[in-house]
């Protein structure tokens, strides 16, 4: 927008015969206010006085009439904000109605749930990154994927829940599956609505806890 320059007494006088004098016209016309490229007008000196040309800051650019933040640390404090690759400090507050998207590989020491969301399978499935700190309700088999395949963060815990009046497996690709406190490996049965937990201790090793034999 245009930035509009009047003197607030307009003359009702018609101009004179000497062009090389103010003519009423020239007192009420649009007055022209100049400044330099990527300016913003306003006033950094303490206390009132003449309108003054300030320069953008880092990060900020001035283009076609808008003001634009490029680079460095910033949010709207309203809104949707997303933030891709950015670190909360220490202190910060995360509400209880926050959801945090489960996409990406995601370490086993991110901020996660309270409780354990549930997924609902019905045929044989393969474990995805999504599924850490969750829990699978089943009535199928489930598949460890290879670490050479998907790459779990050590530390990942997944609970399995049979919810069928029938055993199921819990198999693992290539890598090692221990069953917890024992020398046994490989493919583990998971009792009849029992639930098993999944621990990843190594970056191709499994250990898996509770009602499997």
């Amino acid at each position: 927008m245009t930035v509009s320059l009047k003197h607030a007494f307009t003359s009702a006088k018609p101009d004179g015969p000497d062009a090389t004098q103010v003519q009423p016209s020239n007192w009420n016309a649009e007055h022209t206010l100049t400044c330099a490229t990527a300016r913003i007008l306003g006033r950094t000196t303490a206390g009132d006085g003449v309108v003054e040309e300030l320069t953008a800051g880092t990060g900020i650019t001035l283009s076609g009439g808008s003001v634009s933040v490029t680079s460095g640390t910033y949010a709207t404090l309203t809104g949707t904000e997303t933030l891709t690759n950015k670190t909360l400090s220490t202190g910060n507050t995360i509400d209880a109605g926050t959801t945090i998207s489960s996409t990406g590989t995601i370490s086993a020491t991110s901020p996660g749930f309270r409780g354990l969301p549930q997924s609902t399978k019905t045929t044989s499935y393969t474990l995805a990154l999504t599924d850490a700190g969750t829990h699978v309700s089943t009535t199928a088999n489930v598949v460890i994927p290879a670490n050479s395949s998907i790459a779990f963060p050590i530390g990942t815990a997944i609970s399995v829940y049979n919810d069928s009046a029938s055993t199921i497996s819990i198999s693992i690709t290539t890598d090692t599956l221990r069953l917890a406190g024992t020398t046994t490996t490989g493919t583990r049965t998971l009792a009849t609505y029992g639930v098993a937990t999944l621990l990843k201790v190594k970056a191709t090793t499994w250990v898996v806890m509770g009602n499997v034999t």
